[in-house]
């Protein structure tokens, strides 16, 4: 019994990868990681009518794709974190251009992506 409320403990308060309300990636105005930004969780996908992302931190095991249409079909950056967070300035012909975003985690992500 002792041990079943320790495994219901630990998961009530270790997050999930699959878990809706998990922080995915985090997007940026300005090219510093500074401005207004948006959180984006696990699993969702949303349009940016203002356009203006220009840095993303991407959560640990987690991937973001940009695209520069609200349809999620012309991919432009795609950005994963293997070990830890990862910060990325966008190039210069992605900067102000990524129109629809979508983000995704799960445990493992390095070993099922070879890119």
């Amino acid at each position: 019994m002792f041990l079943i409320s320790i495994i219901v403990i630990c998961s009530y308060f270790v997050p999930t990868c699959t878990s809706k309300e998990q922080h995915c990636a985090q997007y940026y105005d300005n090219g510093d990681f500074s401005g207004s930004s948006e959180w984006i969780f696990h699993g969702e996908k949303r349009v940016d009518t203002n356009q203006q992302i220009s840095s993303i931190e991407v959560m640990e095991d987690c991937e973001l794709t940009g695209y520069s249409d609200d349809n999620y079909s012309d991919k432009i950056v795609r950005i994963k974190s293997c070990s830890g967070t990862k910060q990325s300035s966008l190039k210069t012909d992605q900067d102000n251009s990524i129109r629809g975003v979508s983000c995704v985690c799960t445990g493992g992500l390095c070993e099922w992506t070879a890119t």
